[in-house]
């Protein structure tokens, strides 16, 4: 595979992407739609990887626009769909009157799990393109350490509730 000049350019378009000192992976446009969302993931990683290699800063700042806007939009819809669908869902997995009751307290607030966590698991992506493994490890850390604060606050006063904001605060921390 030759030179990309333009890596964002490049990508969809079946182009090889190098990994991995020299494994080739393509990008294959036929996949279903559940693998997509861990593709995002993957395209932030592989992108960022050749914008960083290639000294391309250009590149790297378009990576990140395209991909967070792309990332947003899915998580938007997905946490769209958990709150129109999720009823639907509950209903599916349990026939427990007491549990459909106690999953629909909480419903919203596994909708909004898509888009805290959106961003978290985009920079895991840019964080390992980069081979920025080290500062992902710290701020994973500081996040657990937020995420045990938060927990240890809210969840005495506010139960389940808080246990799921903190949640939300861990992922949030993540993709500051």
């Amino acid at each position: 595979a030759g030179h990309v000049a333009d890596p964002v350019a490049a990508a969809g378009q079946g182009a090889p992407l190098k990994v991995d000192a020299g494994r080739e992976r393509h990008d294959d446009a036929g996949e279903g739609g559940v693998q997509r969302f861990g593709r995002q993931a993957t395209a932030a990683e592989q992108l960022v990887g050749r914008t960083i290699g290639g000294n391309y800063r250009e590149g790297f700042v378009r990576t990140l626009r395209l991909t967070t806007v792309w990332n947003l939009a899915m998580a938007g819809a997905l946490s769209l769909f958990f709150l129109v669908a999720g009823e639907a869902l509950v209903n599916l997995v349990t026939t427990i009157p007491q549990v459909r009751e106690e999953a629909r307290l909480y419903l919203w607030l596994a909708a909004l799990t898509p888009l805290t966590g959106v961003i978290a698991f985009q920079m895991d992506g840019v964080y390992i393109g980069a081979t920025w493994s080290r500062d992902m490890s710290r701020m994973m850390l500081l996040s657990f350490a937020v995420y045990i604060a938060a927990w240890a606050i809210l969840t005495p006063v506010l139960g389940n509730t808080g246990l799921w904001l903190s949640l939300h605060v861990f992922l949030l921390c993540r993709g500051a």
